[in-house]
């Protein structure tokens, strides 16, 4: 919400009341007319200090008068501070704080949180769109009917009582946590937050993470959390949370280091003798790998046991053997020249019978 910064001065003017000299009741004892102001007293008022778009307190407020027909003896002079508080234009609180009268004339008010607060009924300070306003009342008293003159100077502006703070739910500050998946979360207020960044930092202070975490405030004070997850690896890092505002002040709300450690498998030995654990596999779990273990062996040492138990078939006669098939005593057929041990064939019955005299000891 924009304000103009208007400067209004009204008064009115009334010409001063004719005082009458007494009639004369002795031509040599004439009484002397009072001492007046000639015309009405009037002012000016003008706000010096500059006001921004956006008001942070503490605040000096100055500005500066000056007086037309007015002494301090012949003058009342009175000024007032007025906060208009304004939503979409609208006046929800109009409180004015009134400023001792007399010379000097005041020109600066600080405007505080506390005095600021104290005008309104539940003593809580709103924030938001505000019109200031100077007003300057100005009356001469040596008229007969003494004529006011009131002038004000305003301008308008946002007003922020809080500055930024944030903190840090996790990690804490100090803390190891586990290598891997790292969640960050905690939570930011003040008036009129405008941004808000998790920068994470290494040992050589390089950025390794950055993620905005601003969310727009329903209130100009209103409390935002956040929650954000990176992957780190074993090290230190130092996380920054930076928050900055409408009115320009970037701050590091939160300044933390925490170590990230490497994680290692977890392996279990039973030192007990009351059973045995497998890579971290509790007694049930590792009874039931060996016995899928048992399953595979024994079915592969099946397999081999029923082929060497498989009878051999006897081929046909060899072209260049003259000796014909044979039939074994099991009644399987032999082929001819055939180890009737080892069942291994030969190119001439021969060859068969050194064969069985050098491997069997078996003279034919």
């Amino acid at each position: 919400m924009g304000f103009a910064l208007p400067m209004a001065h009204s008064g009115s003017h009334t010409a001063a009341a004719a005082h009458p000299v007494a009639a004369v009741m002795h031509p040599a004892a004439p009484k002397a007319s009072p001492a007046v102001i000639a015309g009405n007293a009037s002012g000016t008022v003008v706000i010096t200090s500059h006001i921004p778009v956006y008001m942070t307190l503490p605040y000096a407020l100055t500005w500066a008068i000056t007086t037309t027909n007015a002494t301090p003896d012949k003058t009342n002079v009175s000024e007032a501070v007025s906060f208009t508080y304004l939503v979409d234009g609208s006046v929800i609180v109009d409180k004015s704080v009134a400023l001792n009268p007399g010379h000097p004339l005041t020109n600066e008010m600080n405007v505080t949180v506390h005095n600021l607060s104290s005008t309104y009924a539940n003593g809580a300070l709103l924030e938001g769109s505000y019109l200031l306003t100077v007003t300057l009342v100005v009356t001469n008293t040596s008229q007969a009917v003494p004529q006011p003159y009131t002038t004000t100077a305003s301008a308008g502006t946002q007003l922020s009582a809080h500055f930024p703070t944030g903190k840090m739910f996790n990690p804490f500050p100090g803390t190891n946590v586990s290598q891997g998946t790292v969640t960050m979360s905690g939570e930011y207020n003040g008036s009129f937050v405008n941004s808000a960044n998790v920068t994470v930092y290494n040992s050589t202070h390089t950025v390794v993470f950055v993620q905005g975490v601003f969310s727009p405030q329903t209130a100009p004070n209103a409390q935002e959390g956040f929650s954000v997850n990176t992957v780190l690896l074993s090290g230190t890092y130092t996380l920054v949370l930076t928050l900055g505002a409408a009115y320009n002040h970037t701050i590091v709300a939160v300044s933390e280091t925490f170590t990230v450690l490497s994680s290692t498998p977890v392996t279990y030995f039973n030192t007990s003798g009351g059973g045995i654990s497998i890579g971290g596999l509790g007694a049930g779990g590792s009874a039931a790998l060996l016995m899928v273990v048992g399953l595979i062996i024994g079915m592969l040492v099946g397999v081999l046991v029923a082929r060497g138990m498989a009878a051999p078939v006897a081929g046909p006669a060899q072209p260049w053997s003259g000796q014909a098939a044979g039939t074994t005593t099991t009644g399987a057929t032999m082929a001819a020249n055939e180890c009737s041990v080892c069942h291994q064939s030969f190119g001439s019955a021969s060859e068969l019978s050194d064969h069985m005299k050098s491997q069997h000891g078996i003279t034919q």
